[in-house]
């Protein structure tokens, strides 16, 4: 994926994009596939998770809106290449199996860890593939898929880190589907 320049705001945003995520300017753009995907871990956040493929690649995007309270109109976004996706499942596993063993830990045990940062009342212990490994706090607890986003994308039981790995594999069969189609446009 590169980076394109709006034709009227001139602001850079990503060629996946149909619309400027600035100014909603809409664009043409033959060539990217996107599709939406349920990835079970954001039903309970404002999010949403796309597959956008292009002829030379793929990636999982997520979108995560910002605090109601603070920003009504803040997007963050968070992208797994899709080069990478085998290493981002095998990772998300073993977080997924290190978080399981640390809730059983006192949250005082956990906090005289190097590695360790306390917030809201619980312990972020970092993960591999940039993901966190958070503790304590029951809203904030669980594998996050990336350090940098609060609370957005939280893996927290079996069930949502099934459903997360299996939508991942999915984009990855339908990218493999896709990628030829593209190429003959």
């Amino acid at each position: 994926m590169s980076l394109i320049q709006c034709q009227k705001c001139k602001a850079s945003i990503s060629d996946a994009f149909n619309n400027c995520v600035h100014c909603g300017h809409g664009r043409r753009n033959y060539g990217v596939y996107s599709e939406h995907l349920s990835c079970y871990a954001l039903n309970y956040r404002d999010g949403k998770c796309n597959l956008i493929v292009t002829k030379n690649g793929w990636k999982i995007e997520y979108v995560f809106r910002g605090d109601k309270q603070r920003n009504h109109s803040y997007y963050s976004t968070f992208e797994i290449d899709g080069v990478g996706i085998d290493n981002y499942i095998q990772a998300l596993y073993n977080n997924f199996s290190i978080y399981e063993e640390l809730q059983r830990m006192d949250i005082k045990q956990l906090l005289q860890r190097d590695d360790a940062r306390e917030y809201y009342g619980g312990v972020g212990i970092p993960g591999e593939m940039s993901m966190e490994i958070r503790i304590g706090n029951n809203y904030f607890s669980g594998v996050c898929l990336d350090y940098i986003y609060e609370i957005n994308g939280v893996v927290v039981r079996d069930i949502e880190l099934e459903s997360t790995i299996s939508e991942w594999k999915y984009a990855h069969e339908r990218a493999m589907v896709i990628m030829p189609f593209l190429k003959v446009l």
